[in-house]
């Protein structure tokens, strides 16, 4: 029988990589997070931000689907954690989805304001590495969080605290440059 909550928790099997399955994971997120961007500008018809009301619009869908995977995440990350018989299984990149996509919705208004300056693609490379660098460093309370919740929400919680400390990381180089940004 087909493993429906494997496909989910390892996201379409980008967590089976031999090597650096959270960073596989992660990557992974990317086409899945501009698919979801693209599907609610068409279903909502957007054609562009009109109005700063649009864009925090987008936004806030983009902040319900995101919760909306969390949960659905972590029940699936327990499940597979459970059938597998390890706490948190490193092909379980669910949650390096969930980090991913949540990093980039809160560093999207700094991004935006900063596009002409800087191509995009760079941009989004350095929010990347900002992900994966606190998502595999896992400062405190990002370590506290890994090593002291269990379960699902354990597996998906350390990537949350990561995408808050990269989005923090993001905004305060945003900050010291912001002259440089005016040039």
């Amino acid at each position: 029988m087909f493993d429906y909550n494997k496909l989910f928790a390892t996201f379409f099997y980008s967590g089976c990589s031999k090597k650096a399955p959270g960073t596989a994971g992660s990557i992974a997120a990317l086409p899945f997070v501009f698919l979801v961007n693209y599907l609610i500008l068409k279903l909502h018809d957007f054609n562009g931000f009109k109005e700063i009301n649009d864009f925090f619009h987008l936004l806030g869908v983009h902040f319900i689907l995101c919760g909306i995977l969390f949960a659905a995440g972590s029940c699936s990350a327990d499940k597979y954690a459970k059938d597998v018989g390890k706490d948190d299984p490193k092909e379980v990149v669910i949650d390096e989805v969930v980090g991913m996509w949540l990093t980039l919705i809160i560093c999207a208004p700094g991004a935006i304001a900063i596009v002409d300056q800087i191509h995009s693609a760079i941009l989004l490379v350095f929010i990347f590495l900002l992900f994966r660098m606190f998502d595999a460093i896992k400062p405190w309370p990002i370590s506290w969080l890994d090593r002291n919740i269990k379960g699902g929400i354990g597996i998906m919680v350390d990537d949350i605290a990561a995408a808050f400390f990269a989005s923090l990381m993001f905004y305060s180089v945003w900050f010291a440059f912001a002259d440089y940004w005016k040039a």
